[in-house]
């Protein structure tokens, strides 16, 4: 008996059904295996130690790699019983709806390219198999094993055209930043194989990456938008702007995730083509951007935060700061409300806060004021802010005016002064963590190899680009069933 359906209708060998263990399946293999006397029953019993295989509960030990374990029994079985291998081929796919996580389709992927040897017929299997596989690794190497290469290269582009794409795979790839490593590692397989064209089919996926996932710009940026859209920019547009205008004006969210995701949705949109999608997805995320930055600026407990916040949004979004009054009041008037404070002593300025203030130059005149009142402070106050300055910039100079520090003598501080040196160096709650001065990050030494250039031409790590923890929406074309 070769035929599967046949097979899976056979009473034969369902034992192997009730056990739970692998240890326990993997003696009644041995049991079974030794009693076979023609091959109808030896392709009853592969098919059922597949099938059963994967409903064990301790699926860790799924496959018993060792020299006793079920996996190289049933080979050994296999060989043994010099079963076809024609026969294995007519299994193929229908045998994998057995699998039900990638773990499972990695194994049995394992076992048929150990028991297939003849070429012609693992080609075969090889086709059969790559549309229903479901572990992104087996994916791709049941890919890399396709011959001739041509093959291989129509597979993976009817794969990344598919509505599903990288969705279809199961793992570890699954939701995460992950994906984009992925697909370079398919596309630099296929510059090596001088398949070119595989990259200009990517649009699809990148498309949705771009909205849903993260670090589609890291992998645009690294070939290049030209190159890697070609004659697929304008369908790569078109879905950009479908999705991104979907997520921002659907009414099932609440106002506070569209709002957040309207400064996640940054791509690099100077490359679009000008159009009506563009000019309403540009209307919406304008309108929800200022929505969110006016009640951050109501959320503001002082200057300091309000400085830090509409910094940030001005160095993303440098319009949304002059296209709304409300907002640019607010931005004009931080360093003035800086000084208030200061003279209240409310606030105490770090090294970070003079360095934005020094950025943007409509505050200049307002920043001499500032540096002036910090200068007619006790000297110790200038000489910790001096400190400060020196340790966020790695500069060996601290040690001098750490010098400083000493000289002067505790005792003879300002009061004002006493207790911030004192904030700082002495007082802590917590003993595991160095005191608080030195919770000023100092620049990273860790150069990552992999990232991308941004528009403005400064470098961009990959970890950067994938900051998206948050759980992210699906697709237009889905129905999600959430609440916010």
């Amino acid at each position: 008996m070769t035929n599967l359906k046949k097979i899976a209708a056979s009473k034969k060998y369902q034992d192997l059904f009730l056990l739970t263990t692998s240890n326990e399946h993997d003696d009644l293999f041995k049991q079974l295996s030794s009693e076979i006397i023609n091959k109808n029953d030896a392709y009853i019993l592969v098919v059922k130690t597949l099938s059963s295989k994967t409903k064990l509960n301790d699926w860790e030990d799924r496959w018993g790699y060792g020299k006793n374990g079920v996996y190289e029994q049933l080979i050994s079985f296999v060989n043994q019983q010099e079963l076809s291998q024609e026969v294995f081929l007519s299994w193929v796919p229908e045998i994998f709806d057995e699998c039900s996580i990638a773990a499972h389709f990695g194994d049995f992927h394992r076992f048929f390219s150990k028991v297939i040897q003849d070429e012609i017929i693992f080609q075969n299997y090889l086709r059969a198999v790559e549309p229903r596989i479901f572990s992104w690794e087996e994916w791709f190497t049941v890919i890399k094993s396709i011959d001739p290469v041509k093959d291989a290269e129509e597979a993976i582009i009817r794969q990344f055209l598919d509505e599903n794409h990288l969705e279809r795979f199961q793992g570890s790839i699954w939701g995460t930043e992950w994906r984009m490593h992925f697909l370079k590692d398919v596309l630099d397989y296929c510059d090596s194989m001088d398949i070119d064209k595989v990259k200009h089919h990517c649009w699809k996926i990148l498309a949705d990456e771009a909205v849903f996932g993260m670090n589609a710009w890291w992998l645009i940026s690294h070939y290049g938008y030209k190159e890697m859209m070609a004659e697929n920019k304008v369908n790569f547009e078109k879905r950009y702007l479908k999705n991104a205008t979907w997520v921002l004006d659907h009414a099932r969210y609440e106002d506070e995730y569209t709002q957040k995701r309207s400064w996640e949705l940054d791509f690099d949109l100077s490359i679009f083509d000008e159009s009506r999608s563009l000019r309403k997805f540009l209307r919406l995320r304008d309108k929800l951007r200022s929505k969110e930055t006016r009640n951050a600026i109501d959320a503001c407990d002082d200057s300091l935060e309000l400085l830090e916040s509409l910094s940030w949004r001005y160095s993303e979004d440098p319009n949304l700061i002059s296209n709304d009054s409300l907002i640019y009041e607010s931005y004009r008037n931080i360093p003035k409300k800086i000084l208030e404070e200061l003279r209240l002593n409310k606030i105490t300025l770090n090294p970070s806060h003079i360095e934005l203030l020094k950025v943007e130059s409509l505050w200049s005149d307002e920043l001499t004021s500032i540096n002036e009142f910090l200068s007619k402070q006790p000297i110790e106050m200038n000489l910790i802010r001096e400190m400060k300055i020196h340790h966020a910039n790695s500069d060996k100079a601290i040690l001098e005016t750490a010098k400083k520090i000493v000289e002067l003598g505790l005792r003879n501080f300002s009061p004002e002064g006493r207790e911030e040196f004192l904030n700082l160096f002495i007082n802590q709650e917590d003993q595991d963590f160095p005191p608080k001065f030195f919770w000023i990050s100092l620049p990273s030494l860790w150069n990552e190899d992999q990232g991308a250039k941004k528009p403005d031409g400064t470098w961009i790590s990959f970890s950067d680009w994938s900051g998206g923890e948050d759980w992210e929406p699906p697709g237009p074309d889905d129905e999600p069933d959430l609440h916010f």
